[in-house]
């Protein structure tokens, strides 16, 4: 993982990985919830070429959603990325001094 995924929870931003293989899984292990069922994240499983060209077709797919459902879409992840949020600040920010975490946070 990167800071860019950090930099996301602290703009509590939802976010696609194009990154490496089991990125999300990764994520998820370590307490943070991601966006599936809104977003398909079946990518993350998926080795490097395959990965980035269902990303990208992912991408598409959520930019054709209608204004309203990208809309109502973006309500329920609310609730995600507040908690993505608060488990990074009071899990991970205030008990991780020394590790990068902190220091993703930090660039």
């Amino acid at each position: 993982m990167t800071e860019k995924i950090f930099r996301n929870l602290q703009a509590k931003i939802p976010f696609l990985v194009v990154g490496q293989q089991h990125t999300l899984k990764r994520f998820r292990e370590l307490g943070y919830k991601t966006f599936s069922p809104y977003i398909d994240e079946s990518y993350d499983s998926l080795d490097d070429d395959t990965r980035v060209y269902a990303v990208h077709k992912e991408i598409k797919r959520l930019l054709s959603l209608p204004t309203e459902t990208k809309t109502q879409m973006f309500l329920y992840l609310k609730n995600i990325t507040d908690f993505n949020y608060n488990h990074f600040f009071t899990q991970h920010l205030g008990t991780a001094k020394n590790t990068n975490l902190c220091f993703w946070y930090e660039v």
